[in-house]
């Protein structure tokens, strides 16, 4: 399998698991670039796997999607600490009833939170 940098959006070997470039932790699921101001986040993932098996469910239902990883800000906020899952805007909806499902199904936890 090949993983890929969320940052600089390369591809790299399964056996690396830190981008050579940036030092950015490198995920299974390839990597896209969503235009922030044409985005918005969906869900807060609890954990980075959870997170990367979103990326994966949404993968596979044609959705696009970007996982942003937890930031330290001066002002807390839900997603402080969690992971980000962001789509573009025409996808939301779409993202939210998948997500929602891979709940029901026990696919992901309940940990996570809607945004």
């Amino acid at each position: 399998m090949t993983k890929y940098c969320p940052l600089c959006e390369n591809e790299y070997q399964d056996s690396l698991s830190i981008c050579p470039d940036d030092n950015e932790k490198l995920f299974n699921a390839p990597s896209v670039h969503i235009d922030r101001a044409l985005s918005e986040d969906v869900y807060a993932a609890s954990n980075e796997i959870e997170a990367e098996c979103i990326v994966a469910f949404l993968f596979d239902a044609g959705i696009s999607s970007q996982i942003f990883r937890p930031q330290v800000s001066a002002l807390p906020n839900l997603s402080d600490g969690r992971y980000v899952i962001t789509v573009g805007k025409s996808d939301k909806e779409n993202a939210v009833q998948h997500i929602r499902q891979a709940r029901v199904d026990g696919a992901i936890t309940n940990d996570g939170v809607f945004l």
